[in-house]
């Protein structure tokens, strides 16, 4: 048993998605081992400190502006006092953000100096397209003890970098392991198929909200692709509400940097007139159960952010993946689900109609599907914490 546990990872930057993996993180420690003392190093030490009531402190600086500060020296004596080192989860080593890289080597590095018990944990890794990208991975990832990574193209890569076999192991996204707040009985009026005839359709693939007429969509600005998105979105949406009868609800993950909501403004701007009454720009929210409630409340999802398709398959809500990431594309292919993913040379409206015509014809199978993705994603996801 490990008496002090540090996690660290890209927390405290206003991103459901990390919020979420650190929410399943200290849930599942608090499950395996009880009396554990938990350190998250975060972007906001003060926040995390009051939302998830454990000790947090701030990252390693990789800026001189943060060195000169001088608060570090508290980190790095939370991290000598601890008895193991978690950095994750989530896609933290790309170069599609080389800086990003150079930052999570640094905690790493401060780890290994006092000789720590390091643990890489339901980390995606790449792409990697740069020498240095691929350089300071390796360096990273050689460190570390035991590496959980969350799809097999990540494993793939780090075998590349000549990760031993023997160190990387396949599970899952640690936000698997979180269950949905149930509705109280008394808050859930009887289905009247359910009433008429005495079957309940979770059993028949039509549970629990096969009538809603909203699909919710997570969009997030990246590179060349928000002009396409800017561009081709806004007619999807006319033709969605226009068309085909739904509701739109845009829903932000993240709010700091790379600011979902903005884009998000941009598109609902750009779509007719007519439509825009039957758009609604959902609040940011960085809680679990408030997040699941949009995506039970959806009859589809059309997807940017990872975590966006995780919390459709935990609702078995069918979904599209808008892929601007290595992640999401690993995810489908390796769950066997690749008719939902659309590349970024593949998007447009006319695509995106495609795809959506498919979710319709073959609601009630991907329903099922989606039940059976979950279960196993949730086996492996608990994995994870076998090596804490």
């Amino acid at each position: 048993m490990h008496n002090h546990i540090v996690i660290c990872g890209n927390y405290g930057s206003k991103n459901l998605g990390d919020e979420l993996i650190l929410f399943s993180l200290i849930k599942g420690i608090k499950e395996k081992n009880p009396t554990s003392r938990i350190t998250v190093l975060s972007a906001n030490p003060k926040e995390t400190s009051e939302k998830y009531e454990v000790d947090s402190q701030p990252l390693i600086p990789a800026g001189i502006r943060s060195l000169l500060k001088f608060q570090f020296f508290k980190t790095l004596k939370v991290i000598k006092s601890a008895d193991l080192f978690i950095l994750g989860g989530g896609g933290l080593f790309t170069d599609e953000k080389l800086h990003a890289v150079f930052i999570w080597y640094l905690q790493v590095l401060a780890a290994s100096f006092y000789k720590k018990k390091i643990y890489i944990c339901a980390n995606s890794i790449g792409p990697l397209n740069t020498w240095l990208g691929k350089h300071i991975t390796k360096k990273a990832l050689n460190k570390a003890g035991i590496i959980t990574v969350r799809d097999k193209s990540s494993k793939e890569i780090a075998l590349k970098l000549s990760i031993p076999e023997e160190q990387i192991k396949i599970t899952a996204d640690p936000v698997f392991i979180l269950e949905p707040k149930e509705e109280k009985p008394e808050e859930k009026p009887q289905d009247e198929f359910e009433k008429t005839f005495g079957i309940k359709k979770k059993a028949l693939g039509l549970e629990p909200y096969a009538s809603s007429k909203t699909i919710l969509i997570s969009l997030r600005p990246f590179q060349k692709l928000t002009e396409i998105i800017i561009n081709e979105m806004p007619e999807f949406i006319d033709y969605l509400i226009g068309k085909q009868g739904f509701n739109i609800q845009l829903l932000p993950f993240q709010t700091m940097k790379d600011d979902d909501l903005k884009l998000l403004k941009t598109v609902k701007e750009k779509c007719k007139e007519s439509t825009q009454s039957k758009i609604e720009i959902l609040k940011p929210s960085l809680n679990f159960n408030e997040a699941v409630q949009n995506f039970q409340n959806a009859r589809f999802v059309i997807g940017m952010r990872f975590h966006s398709l995780i919390l459709a398959t935990i609702t078995q809500t069918p979904f599209i993946s808008i892929s601007y990431s290595q992640k999401n594309s690993s995810f489908l292919k390796d769950n066997n689900f690749k008719e939902a993913d659309i590349k970024p040379k593949q998007l447009s409206k006319e695509e995106l109609k495609n795809r959506f015509k498919y979710l319709q014809q073959n609601y009630s199978r991907i329903r099922k599907d989606l039940r059976y993705i979950e279960e196993n994603q949730k086996r492996k996801a608990k994995i994870n914490f076998d090596y804490i």
